[in-house]
């Protein structure tokens, strides 16, 4: 199983947007994260965010990296994320899957696989 601890992480932000940048730096200290900012491609919301997501991959894909977690500068984790995360990390190693969703859920609990059925 992998360390999520060393996959690389990567947050989306407009450069004019450095107070987005600042709380999220608090959410990534948080979680004890370190990470790169990708200069967001500044399209006009939706757009600009998309194509920002499909350059990040398509710069993944050229690297030998298995894994990337990406995200938005608007991120936020809950309280229990650690844990949450932990369970779930745990129940995807038996597993085999290639993309992992980490939001949103906003302020709703997130059930693991194995507490649903």
């Amino acid at each position: 199983m992998f360390n999520i601890n060393d996959i690389r992480k990567v947050v989306i932000n407009l450069k004019r947007r450095p107070d987005r940048l600042e709380q999220f730096n608090q959410e990534m200290n948080y979680m004890g994260w370190d990470y790169e900012v990708f200069e967001a491609i500044d399209g006009g919301g939706y757009v600009g965010c998309a194509l920002s997501h499909q350059k990040i991959i398509e710069d993944f894909l050229k690297t030998d990296d298995e894994y990337i977690m990406v995200f938005e500068d608007d991120s936020f984790f809950m309280p229990y994320t650690k844990n949450q995360l932990e369970k779930s990390l745990n129940e995807l190693s038996n597993l085999d899957w290639d993309f992992f969703h980490l939001g949103p859920s906003i302020n709703c609990p997130v059930n693991n696989f194995s507490d649903i059925y």
